[in-house]
């Protein structure tokens, strides 16, 4: 058994998003053989912490006037935004004094966010074994963000952060012993590391079996999406709505959207509501609770990279997905055998409109599904032997 530190940004409970879904499920993995420390930023306590995962917590406080400042210093830098806005001596500190008292073995690092203090543990322990879970290749995610956004501050942002993210991951692989990437499409992302190639592991996403449910039952006409509603959610819910949506009344009637998720803003819940049609339900502690009489999951992501857990929680709980390229890159679904991608409008609308009608192909495709994510995707899949 080894003492594991893990450095994250957000203390990861309760799992409303996808990176506290990544970190605690691979928190969880860990414990069942190991003894876990949890090290986060926090403006404060956490509601419910999980001492049956993890043996002690330590919280970092930054106020968010910190951080916003610390990210305006880092405009003189080449340091992108992002890690400067985690950045903190108080964290590095932290850090080493927590290895020092629980006999750290093995530092687990989760995002580029963490490596500031992965560099610091690595000056003063050369030999410690050290996890960067990198999760997402951030610089592809921004070219792709760069690309879709029409925000114009956003895209200016963009165009100064893309370079220092990519040169910033670039340039610190070799504070890590392991780079922990999600699919092989980030992976492969960088030329660059390649060199290094037997460094780079792909550790994907699981899925919870709890989410199983039995695919031969009553549905209503409920579309869903589920996602933390950040920018990348927003993008894709506005395409399919100016988009894909005014296709699909043409051929579709009685039918609602159903938007689950923490984080909706203010701004776009007001945009919402000249679409009669759309529910925002919130945080969902149960995902059970909607999929179970949901006709069809989509995933219109219009940039992303990694992952998507709401491509993957469907398929396990039996709910077709039509989705789209980007949203299945890192997930390699069969299109028209576990999946439905479509990329223009017409199609869309064409995949949700087959599903509705056509429940045999409905409920193959469900089938499929199931059986793809419970043998590629399962948290028992994350290393833990050391």
């Amino acid at each position: 058994m080894a003492n594991i530190l893990m450095v994250t940004q957000r203390y990861p409970f309760p799992t409303d998003r996808g990176d506290k879904v990544r970190v605690f499920n691979i928190a969880e993995q860990f414990a069942k053989h190991h003894s876990i420390i949890c090290l986060n930023f926090s403006e404060s306590k956490p509601i419910k912490e999980q001492p049956k995962v993890f043996k002690a917590t330590y919280h970092c406080k930054k106020s968010q006037l910190k951080m916003i400042f610390d990210m305006c210093v880092a405009l003189l830098s080449f340091m992108p935004l992002q890690v400067a806005k985690f950045k903190s001596k108080k964290m590095n500190k932290m850090a080493l004094e927590i290895i020092e008292k629980h006999n750290i073995d093995i530092v687990y690092g989760f995002h580029i966010r963490s490596l500031p203090v992965l560099k610091e543990i690595r000056k003063k322990y050369p030999n410690i074994k050290i996890i960067g879970d990198y999760t997402d290749t951030m610089g592809l995610y921004i070219t792709r963000m760069k690309q879709f956004t029409k925000s114009f501050f956003l895209k200016t942002v963009l165009f100064f952060e893309k370079p220092r993210v990519e040169k910033y991951e670039k340039d610190n692989v070799d504070i890590c012993n392991e780079i922990w990437l999600i699919s092989e499409q980030d992976i492969n992302y960088h030329p660059e590391w390649q060199q290094n190639f037997s460094k780079f592991r792909r550790v994907s996403n699981g899925v919870s079996k709890d989410l199983l449910l039995e695919l031969n039952r009553e549905k209503e006409n409920k579309i869903v999406f589920v996602g933390f509603m950040g920018v990348e959610s927003i993008e894709a819910l506005k395409w399919f709505l100016e988009e894909v949506d005014p296709i699909l009344k043409t051929n579709l009637s009685n039918y609602s959207l159903e938007l689950v998720g923490k984080g909706t803003p203010k701004s776009f819940a007001n945009y919402l509501k000249q679409f009669p049609h759309v529910v925002i339900k919130g945080f969902v502690e149960d995902l059970k609770d909607v999929y179970r009489n949901a006709k069809v999951c989509i995933a219109p992501m219009v940039f992303v990279a990694g992952q998507q857990n709401k491509v993957l929680e469907a398929m396990m709980a039996g709910v077709p997905v039509v989705a789209t390229s980007f949203a299945n890159g890192g997930i390699k679904a069969e299109h028209n055998k576990e999946i439905l991608i479509a990329d223009s409008p017409q199609e869309f609308s064409k995949k949700i409109q087959m599903i509705f009608e056509d429940s045999l192909t409905a409920n193959q495709l469900a089938q499929e599904a199931q059986l793809f994510v419970l043998k590629q995707f399962q948290w028992e899949n994350v290393p833990v032997k050391f």
